[in-house]
């Protein structure tokens, strides 16, 4: 897998329209006299593994339902830009499958695949332009609806227990989680809160992108838990090099609210 493909820096000409696909992303460049014409749409399916360029070829123009959004600065005629991935700007939730019980004392491993946001950056001078999802996810609300609860992401993958079973894409991040139950009752639950926002990104020549290993400590018999971030991929990923940091680091690592009960019917009618 060839993740540079997509990410990099790439070199763009005054009113030539440049045309790129990232796995479900249609996206259209269109330089201009002091500003950047940005226009996106999704189509298909979240897993779509293709890539690809189309510098200045005549390409269909964007549907009526894409997104465009206009960069405006002060200076030159020729720039170029660099394409980045990040992860996203808020916690994933993954929805399990079925039910999940971990028994007290117990822990379970697991793997779930994020997919990233492309970061569009000018070169000079070396500034953000925009973000653009590469997948659309869907917004959806966890936890109770007062300050404890938080707006997140519905994530599109499920839980995978065997890492064997995830679909490898270049749009894409493996994060690999621990939960381990400390308490003194099973944990039963269907959905995991994936702190996105706290995780860096690495990537692998063989593998792609991936995140730090955490670790979901549950040490009382609630829904909370102690986050410990291992701040590199598995050794399952190696090797890999470093891509960027967290949206929002914290040192601190107070507990989350990361597991939502499968009995708690109240949480599941809020969010359908």
């Amino acid at each position: 897998m060839d993740n540079k493909t997509w990410w990099g820096r790439h070199t763009t000409q005054l009113e030539r329209i440049d045309y790129w696909q990232i796995g479900p992303l249609r996206l259209w460049v269109h330089p201009l006299p002091f500003r950047m014409c940005l226009t996106w749409t999704h189509q298909g399916d979240w897993l779509n593994p293709h890539v690809r360029a189309m510098p200045g070829e005549q390409v269909d123009p964007p549907p009526m339902a894409s997104k465009t959004v206009i960069c405006a600065y002060g200076h030159g005629a020729k720039d170029d830009l660099v394409f980045s991935p990040a992860l996203p700007d808020r916690p994933m939730i993954v929805r399990l499958n079925s039910e999940l019980n971990v028994l007290p004392g117990e822990d379970v491993s697991l793997f779930i695949l994020t997919p990233l946001f492309l970061r569009i950056e000018h070169t000079d001078p070396a500034k953000t332009l925009y973000e653009i999802p590469i997948h659309r996810a869907s917004d959806t609300w966890f936890g109770p609806m007062d300050s404890t609860g938080s707006l997140g992401y519905a994530s599109p993958s499920r839980a995978y227990l065997d890492l064997r079973e995830v679909p490898l894409r270049p749009h894409s991040a493996i994060t690999a989680i621990t939960i381990r139950n400390a308490g003194s009752t099973s944990l039963h639950l269907d959905r995991i809160n994936v702190p996105s926002t706290r995780l860096s990104l690495f990537v692998s020549k063989t593998t792609g992108f991936w995140t730090d290993r955490l670790t979901l400590e549950r040490r009382d018999d609630d829904e909370m838990a102690h986050l410990r971030l291992d701040k590199q991929p598995p050794p399952e990923a190696s090797p890999t090099q470093f891509v960027c940091g967290p949206r929002s680091p914290d040192d601190t690592m107070p507990a989350i609210r990361a597991f939502s009960r499968i009995f708690n019917q109240t949480e599941k009618e809020t969010t359908g």
